[in-house]
């Protein structure tokens, strides 16, 4: 009686989370991509600013540690 509920709960979970995940990917696929495969403006502007948030980030973590 008890795993029966568990394995409930999880399926549900699991259930849920493949639903969003797929929707999240085909969600920010659409957003940076377009319909020839070309990444979109918007696309090489979020990669730019994250690849630069992540430097800056990890020069101030190696600058503390100095």
């Amino acid at each position: 009686m008890g795993s029966e509920i568990i394995s409930t709960i999880t399926e549900a979970f699991q259930g849920t989370l493949e639903g969003s995940g797929t929707g999240i990917v085909n969600f920010f696929q659409t957003l940076l991509q377009t319909s020839e495969g070309q990444m979109t403006a918007l696309g090489i502007f979020t990669l730019t600013f994250t690849g630069l948030g992540l430097a800056v980030w990890m020069i101030r973590k190696l600058m503390r540690r100095v």
